[in-house]
């Protein structure tokens, strides 16, 4: 699709560093590049800081106001350069130039921008190391999440390190550091290097131009480690923790009373809490995270048993987690079931197509079940659960053996190396709290109704 001829000749009208100056008054000081001479701008901080908006413009200043030639946007991947440094609708290169998305001069299949001024921009991935930018003379480059180069050896010190030689040479690197991230030595090397100039972008600065709510879920971190890397841009060692810290788990222990009832002791330590609830009293159910394959030997299946006591905290029960093909699903969750829940309690599913055969079996014996829809990202998915973990609201069973695996591996959570399927299940059963847990009507609510409402029948008082 070819530029209408009107917005082309507005481009070129526009004159060197017309946009520049536009993005300069928008901008907050700490996005501005440097003056004066330097090599390398490194711009790193936390989610939604404004990273990727402020490298497109940073860029496009330098293409807007230095002679015509060859300059290059480089992501982890060339798929990410495509679509986010070059196209995305807010912070791309098109959009930090003023130009259309379906711009004639952007060749997407080679990756080739093609400017009115006659400069020329190449997209490439740093995953085959950034190869076809070798040779090249570029002006600059624009280097998005530099810790996520799988190979950044060849990208940055061969590819990207020889071919920025024509003026102005300059490399703007932006990212958000990471936890085990491979090219984790070389965020150290520019951190440590007196010759690159640093800022850091902080999450809660960029506050006007984000969704108020997911704001507030990522502030969540804020006063954690993890938080320092998420919102500040920090850049943690190995050992640095998460989402999930051992000081906010609550502990329950098994109890029963001399009538035979099965009692739930939620014993909190720190605020001497002491408390026993009746188990068939309590809101019960079932969530399960299916093994993405059907193998036995693929990823763990796990399953988690909840209560939530008439206070609407959420209690695990017990949880089980084997390794099992589509047709034994059924019988890995009926030992769960038959301990823990009532008739009809609910066992809520994963919808996934693995979970056909399970879900056809549940309805097939009478078991009462629902789907679990996994319809956000695996982060997204367990901010509530997060939440209600620090408010010290999610309890787990103190003499579970398996309780070090299950505090483990939230602990490490988000970590791509290690698996997730018990978060899952604790951010399933989060999710059902939230959805569909009513607080039960106090007898001074009731006897309010009563009071103030004609209609109100107490069902139990209706003779049979």
């Amino acid at each position: 699709m070819s530029m209408p001829n009107a917005v082309l000749d507005t481009y070129k009208a526009r004159g060197p560093g017309s946009k520049a100056r536009a993005w300069r008054a928008e901008a907050r000081p700490e996005q501005l590049p440097p003056d004066g001479d330097w090599r390398i701008f490194y711009i790193r901080g936390g989610r939604g800081g404004g990273k990727t908006w402020t490298g497109s413009n940073a860029l496009a200043e330098l293409i807007q106001t230095s002679p015509p030639g060859e300059w290059a946007a480089i992501g982890p991947t060339y798929g990410d350069a495509r679509d986010t440094l070059i196209e995305s609708a807010e912070s791309g290169l098109l959009v930090a130039l003023g130009l259309p998305r379906r711009y004639h001069g952007w060749n997407r299949s080679m990756g080739e921008l093609s400017l009115p001024n006659g400069s020329i921009v190449y997209a490439d991935g740093a995953d085959d190391g950034a190869l076809r930018i070798q040779g090249k003379n570029l002006r600059g480059a624009w280097c998005d999440e530099v810790g996520l180069w799988k190979r950044w050896e060849t990208a940055w010190d061969e590819s990207l390190r020889f071919a920025v030689r024509k003026a102005p040479a300059k490399i703007i690197a932006t990212g958000t550091p990471k936890r085990r991230m491979p090219a984790i030595k070389l965020i150290r090397r520019l951190m440590a290097d007196e010759r690159v100039v640093k800022t850091v972008l902080l999450t809660k600065d960029n506050a006007a131009h984000l969704d108020p709510g997911t704001l507030e879920d990522l502030m969540l971190l804020a006063g954690t480690s993890f938080g320092m890397q998420e919102l500040e841009g920090a850049v943690l060692d190995d050992s640095d923790g998460g989402y999930f810290h051992s000081v906010d788990w609550r502990y329950w222990q098994h109890d029963t009373e001399q009538d035979g009832r099965r009692l739930i002791h939620l014993i909190d330590e720190q605020s001497g809490r002491d408390e026993r609830y009746d188990l068939t009293d309590c809101a019960r159910f079932i969530t399960i995270d299916l093994a993405a394959s059907l193998k036995t030997s693929a990823d763990w299946t796990v399953a988690g048993a909840w209560a939530i006591p008439n206070f609407g905290d959420l209690v695990l029960l017990d949880r089980v987690r084997a390794r099992v093909t589509e047709t034994d699903h059924a019988e890995f969750v009926k030992p769960l079931r038959e301990r823990w829940l009532g008739r009809y309690d609910v066992v809520h599913v994963e919808a996934t197509m693995q979970a056909s055969t399970l879900a056809y079996q549940l309805g097939q014996s009478g078991v009462p079940w629902a789907p679990l829809r996994a319809d956000k990202g695996k982060l997204e998915r367990a901010l509530p659960y997060v939440k209600l973990v620090r408010q010290h609201r999610v309890w787990l069973p103190k003499d579970a053996e398996w309780l070090p695996e299950w505090i483990d591996e939230h602990a490490e959570f988000p970590n791509e190396q290690v698996p997730d399927d018990q978060v899952d299940v604790g951010a399933y059963g989060a999710r059902v709290r939230i959805a569909d847990w009513l607080a039960p009507e106090t007898g001074e609510q009731q006897r309010q109704r009563e009071a103030t409402d004609p209609d109100y029948v107490d069902l139990m008082t209706i003779p049979l």
